[in-house]
């Protein structure tokens, strides 16, 4: 599932593609990814406009129009945004397209129709009627974060994949967070100590701004990182033990049973 780094990839992906081009034809193919939003609407409100700017929060992007109203994809399991030209073909699995005036034409698609597309008046509106935590790049600081984790006696990595804590991190980078700071998933927020906290918050910053300057590509991905062994048969990349899985709100966790407690 995209998390913050990807949808960091696909916020500057959009940056660099699409904006200030007016939308001639707006293109809902499928209408089961609407959010809070008729199909009558969003077409309605998208077509003649121009986004002149976009924004993330969390595991959201958002593509403001000229009219300051904003459009927010949310990704799902699957989803991805692709950019391509009158000439070229469109991708597979399309359930959204943009179709600008010079021809340019932007898809949303999604392979299984998880991913959803909400309109608001703003950024801010939305972030407020999700009630989504802050997001866990964006302006978070040591301070908050030690009193948002003073709140919270669940598992540390439920909490850190509930996006009313913190908006941004799922199973994966969790996982990675968690390993990289020495602790094991299974841990109560409760029992986590004040150094511990220090060090979970340097991670997050670490393992989510690493992420995200590799643009969300693994491969570039630092070699000592859990992401690139983590699975099923997989060794801590610090000391070659065999990486132990829990399931924590359902969800595999890998750890290593040797640094992480």
């Amino acid at each position: 599932m995209p998390e913050l780094p990807e949808a960091e990839a696909f916020r500057r992906y959009l940056d660099s593609s699409v904006l200030y081009k007016k939308i001639e034809v707006v293109d809902v193919l499928d209408e089961r990814i609407l959010g809070n939003v008729s199909k009558e609407r969003i077409i309605s409100d998208l077509e003649g406009r121009q986004i002149v700017h976009t924004v993330r929060h969390g595991k959201y992007v958002g593509a403001e129009l000229d009219s300051s109203q904003v459009l927010i994809l949310h990704f799902g399991m699957t989803g991805k945004v692709r950019f391509f030209k009158r000439n070229e073909s469109a991708p597979r699995f399309v359930t959204m397209q943009l179709n600008f005036e010079n021809g340019d034409q932007l898809a949303f698609t999604c392979i299984r129709v998880l991913c959803r597309v909400f309109f608001c008046e703003s950024m801010k509106e939305f972030i407020e009627w999700k009630n989504l935590g802050p997001d866990a790049l964006d302006g978070l600081t040591l301070g908050l974060f030690k009193d948002l984790i003073s709140r919270r006696t669940g598992r540390i990595k439920a909490v850190l994949m509930d996006q009313h804590f913190l908006a941004g991190i799922g199973n994966i980078y969790a996982d990675e967070i968690l390993f990289q700071s020495g602790i094991h998933p299974m841990r109560t927020a409760d029992t986590i100590f004040e150094d511990e906290i220090a060090q979970l918050f340097n991670s997050i910053g670490v393992v989510l701004n690493e992420a995200v300057d590799a643009g969300a590509n693994w491969a570039l991905i630092p070699k000592d990182y859990l992401l690139n062994v983590r699975g099923p048969g997989g060794k801590c990349p610090s000391c070659g033990t065999q990486l132990e899985m829990v399931r924590v709100v359902g969800r595999s966790s890998y750890y290593c049973p040797k640094h992480q407690f």
